[in-house]
């Protein structure tokens, strides 16, 4: 299994929210995907990293690929976050299983279910386990799914707080 960092710029372009306690809010975002890099060896991903995916594929550095993140609408009883949610959710060498992937998450097509979590299996013959329930909730709305096309990055590099 290999390890990827996804960066998608996030950028708030709308912000309002009322002076009242539990008063209305909403926010509008603007969502820019950047690169994607190989994680290092002792970098492990896992589901709530939500700049980092997993996969079969060992894609080399300088190499092509094509990266499926969708962008989705969240909020809670008292406003909304227009695009205010991201996620990478596969990387793909073939851009034709990258786009079937992506119709298909459009279509609500994921594959078999345990709960949330899907087995998605992809033309290139991928298994990519797809958490859809993070834009399926009561207050969430898939607004797109997006394949960006790019050159595999060198490792990223770690920051580490203490």
């Amino acid at each position: 299994m290999f390890g990827y960092e996804v960066a998608i710029a996030k950028y708030c372009t709308n912000s309002q929210y009322s002076d009242e306690a539990f008063g209305d809010w909403s926010e509008v975002w603007s969502n820019t995907f950047t690169s994607v890099s190989r994680l290092g060896a002792d970098q492990e991903p896992n589901y709530w990293d939500n700049e980092k995916i997993t996969s079969d594929l060992d894609i080399a550095v300088g190499e092509r690929c094509h990266v499926v993140w969708v962008e989705y609408s969240t909020g809670d009883s008292f406003g909304y976050s227009s695009y205010g949610g991201v996620m990478p959710i596969a990387i793909f060498k073939d851009e034709a299983a990258a786009i079937s992937m992506a119709e298909d998450i459009r279509a609500e097509k994921y594959g078999s279910a345990e709960k949330y979590l899907h087995i998605y299996s992809a033309l290139d013959g991928q298994e990519i386990k797809l958490y859809a329930g993070t834009w399926t909730g009561h207050f969430e709305q898939l607004e797109n799914v997006n394949v960006s096309s790019t050159i595999m990055q060198e490792e990223s590099l770690r920051t580490r707080s203490y």
